[in-house]
């Protein structure tokens, strides 16, 4: 797997340059080999994206056997984003000791095993404590996959296959929880997401031996670049942070939105997986043709398309309008997703912000449930709903700034 700066040594005659420190694999090359840790990124990634994925009905499902608030709710979606978040921002201290292999599955395990002790327990504060720590779990597989792949030679390819393929174990859990749910036991869906899990998290067997993630780049002739770029990375990591907070914020309560609309979370359950599963075919299709899509008019659309279909979701309390809102906030999320941490590692020529695009998702990911929660519960569902709109429109700003002129 070749970094950029190399590809174009090589055109200028340099043939035997080594890759830089971008590179997870210095002693590996070829497409092949960067399609295979894609693939292998891309399950690993599925444990913590089903955990996102499967988050409203879960909520939804404690609500019911448990009776807790929505306030409550926000907290418990919010604790495990904070686990998550808390890895991802410690990643710099602890990337470069670790070897990939062996703390991807020490992660991994801490993971499942969380969610193991989830199901006995039926409190707020035991069920923040156990999300809390496979957030840690599993946001630290995150962490490391997203670390290895930000340094792909095509980012755009490599996070639409992880955005993609990591989906598709949450696109069939949403199916089968509501299948799986009795009102007032949770216990038959905990154990179903637990054993998803578990065996997406046995693909760590797959992970080739011996590599090291290095947390930062030694200076390269790219890393030579002007002072003042570092604001677009910035401004491209507030727009993965703002990003990701309007969509888990929203994500987190779209079945309890439709529950008070008079739906069945059975119906909700087949709407949000239909959208994710096309969200997640769109991710596999537009990282082919990033050169394209990462434009600042299409992410423009993209994004007014998404603050549309949350208009509906808030105003359209029917099952078409559900069905209509669904589809235009969540059909492109993962699409806006692949190209905002696309632009990061574009525009992070040094490889020094590996471990960054992690930690900006965890701040979205925790502010939102817990922002949205909070909404929710002080002024109802279309304060909620405007907030994470807002939280877009920002998100939309700072792309368009960090997006590079020429």
């Amino acid at each position: 797997m070749r970094s950029r700066q190399a590809g174009v040594a090589s055109t200028q005659g340099n043939r035997h340059e080594q890759p830089s420190a971008r590179s997870p694999m210095s002693a590996t090359t070829g497409r092949s080999v960067e399609r295979n840790i894609a693939l292998c990124a891309a399950t690993l990634t599925s444990t913590h994206f089903t955990v996102r994925t499967a988050m409203p009905l879960l909520l939804s499902g404690l609500a019911g056997a448990y009776g807790f608030s929505n306030s409550q709710l926000g907290d418990i979606g919010a604790a495990y984003s904070a686990g998550a978040t808390v890895i991802a921002l410690s990643a710099p201290l602890w990337l470069r000791w670790v070897r990939l292999r062996s703390a991807t599955a020490a992660f991994a395990a801490l993971g499942v095993a969380s969610l193991a002790t989830a199901i006995a327990l039926h409190s707020v504060a035991s069920l923040m404590a156990a999300f809390a720590l496979a957030g840690i779990g599993f946001g630290g597989v995150y962490s490391l996959m997203i670390a290895m792949i930000t340094r792909s030679a095509n980012p755009d390819r490599a996070f639409g296959w992880q955005w993609g393929l990591g989906s598709i174990p949450g696109v069939l859990l949403l199916y089968a929880l509501p299948l799986v749910s009795s009102h007032g036991d949770m216990t038959r869906p905990l154990l179903l997401l637990l054993g998803l899990n578990t065996v997406t998290a046995l693909s760590v067997a797959w992970l080739p031996k011996g590599i090291r993630l290095v947390g930062s780049a030694p200076k390269t002739q790219a890393s030579d670049t002007p002072r003042h770029d570092a604001i677009p990375i910035r401004l491209a990591l507030c727009a993965v942070a703002t990003t990701y907070l309007g969509i888990t914020g929203a994500w987190s309560f779209l079945d309890r939105v439709a529950t008070e609309a008079g739906l069945t979370s059975q119906y909700s359950g087949a709407v949000l997986a239909i959208t994710v599963a096309l969200s997640s075919l769109l991710a596999l299709t537009a990282g082919q043709w990033g050169h394209i899509g990462a434009r600042r008019a299409p992410m423009t659309g993209a994004f007014l398309t998404m603050m549309t279909g949350l208009f509906f979701l808030s105003y359209w309390p029917t099952r078409v309008g559900f069905a209509a809102g669904s589809l235009l906030f969540l059909g492109l999320a993962t699409c806006v997703m692949t190209f905002t941490l696309s632009l990061v590692a574009r525009l992070d020529v040094t490889g020094k912000a590996a471990a960054l695009p992690a930690a900006a998702l965890g701040i979205g990911s925790i502010v939102g449930p817990a922002m949205a929660g909070h909404v929710y519960q002080a002024v109802g569902v279309h304060g909620m709903i405007a907030s994470c709109a807002l939280s877009l429109l920002v998100a939309t700003a700072a792309y368009r700034n960090a997006y590079p002129t020429r």
